[in-house]
C-alpha cells in the first residue's frame, strides 16, 4: 500500500476535521452551523461560542498569512489578536464569522496544494518549528476549541 506524502495527509487531515467524518465525531462545520447566532452569542462558562470562532480564525488567519510568506505578521498569545474580545457583537457577526472560517479554509487548502514540499519543512519565522509542525498544530488546536464548544452547545 503506498502511503500518501506528509502534505497530502496534511491536505486530507485539515479538510476531514473540518467537513468531513472526524473519527472523532462531527466535523469543525457541522458543529458550528447547528449553533445558532443568539446561542453562539450567548455567555457560557466565561466564554461566547462566538469568542471560540473568532480565536480558532485568529491562528488560522496566522498560518495563512505564514504560507502567503507574510514573515512580519505575528500573534502574541493571550493578547487581543490571539483572542479577540467580545465587543457587543450584534447576531449577523456570527453568519460573517463562519463565512470567514468557510473562507479561510478554501484560501488554506487552495494555498497548500500548491505548496512545494519542501517549503513543509522550512522554519516558521519568529518560531522554532515547521510550517508542518504548524499546520498539525492548527488541526489540534481546532479539535481542542470545537470540543469546547460541543460542551458549550450542551449547555444551552
Amino acid at each position: 500500500m503506498l502511503l500518501p506524502s506528509p502534505k497530502a495527509q496534511l491536505l486530507t487531515d485539515l479538510e476531514n476535521v473540518f467537513a468531513g467524518e472526524p473519527w472523532y465525531g462531527e466535523s469543525v462545520l457541522t458543529i458550528l452551523e447547528s449553533i445558532s447566532s443568539k446561542q453562539a452569542m450567548k455567555p457560557l462558562g466565561g466564554r461566547r461560542i462566538y469568542t471560540l470562532l473568532l480565536h480558532m480564525l485568529a491562528w488560522r488567519g496566522y498560518l495563512l498569512r505564514q504560507l502567503q510568506g507574510d514573515a512580519d505578521y505575528d500573534i502574541e498569545v493571550d493578547s487581543a489578536l490571539d483572542w479577540p474580545p467580545y465587543q457587543g457583537e450584534d447576531l449577523p457577526a456570527w453568519p460573517q464569522a463562519l463565512a470567514s472560517l468557510q473562507e479561510n479554509q478554501r484560501q488554506l487548502v487552495t494555498i497548500l496544494r500548491s505548496l512545494p514540499d519542501e517549503q513543509l519543512y522550512g522554519i516558521v519565522p519568529r518560531r522554532k518549528f515547521s510550517f508542518a509542525f504548524l499546520i498539525n498544530g492548527l488541526i489540534q488546536h481546532d479539535v481542542y476549541h470545537l470540543g469546547q464548544i460541543a460542551l458549550l452547545r450542551r449547555m444551552l
